[in-house]
């Protein structure tokens, strides 16, 4: 009995002493394949030690990647939800757009309106972060465009310095020079 208890203790000390010097060599690691089979590598390769330049939580110009690119002043996403207009107002342009379904809750006037409060209204202008609500006494510009293009998903219309791109989750719209813009979907708001 007593030759049992001595040679299971030195096991565990051959264990422990092993754990303990495996521990310091992170390279000795055994590495598990895609087939499953065990390997051991000689080396790791480092974790990438730059941040990245954006994130998907935060808000700005999308990449249109490979989308499809046309200029059209107004439009309409596939769904119908969104209608906007791309305007020219002697003073920079403005992209004017309505959502007429939304999931959250539309803005009061933060100041009073003497005349008609659209509250589902967007409108982006150079070098200023768009607001939703718009106090204004005459109909939206995206409302007087009956002869609207319907800005098929993975689509981006370019007009002048102004850019909107139609994704299935979303429209994005941007002025190219200052950078600031919107991202509307019937699930939120979001300026930048």
């Amino acid at each position: 009995m007593r030759g049992r208890g001595a040679a299971g203790a030195g096991i565990l000390l051959a264990v422990a002493l092993l754990a303990a010097c495996s521990a310091d060599d992170p390279s000795d690691d055994p590495v598990v394949t895609a087939t499953g089979s065990p390997t051991t590598s000689a080396s790791r390769t480092p974790e990438p030690t730059s941040t990245p330049t954006s994130s998907p939580t935060t808000p700005g110009p999308p990449d249109p990647g490979d989308a499809t690119r046309v200029s059209v002043r107004a439009f309409a996403t596939p769904s119908g939800n969104i209608r906007c207009s791309v305007e020219d107002d002697g003073d920079g342009g403005l992209v004017d757009c309505v959502i007429t379904s939304t999931a959250f809750p539309l803005p009061s006037p933060s100041e009073p309106c003497d005349v008609d409060w659209s509250a589902n209204e967007v409108t982006l202008q150079p070098g200023r972060v768009p607001s939703m609500g718009v106090c204004r006494g005459d109909p939206p510009p995206a409302y007087l465009h009956p002869e609207r293009t319907t800005l098929a998903y993975d689509t981006l219309t370019v007009v002048d310095d102004f850019r909107c791109l139609s994704r299935r989750s979303s429209l994005t719209c941007w002025h190219s020079g200052s950078g600031h813009g919107f991202e509307l979907a019937r699930e939120a708001f979001t300026p930048f």
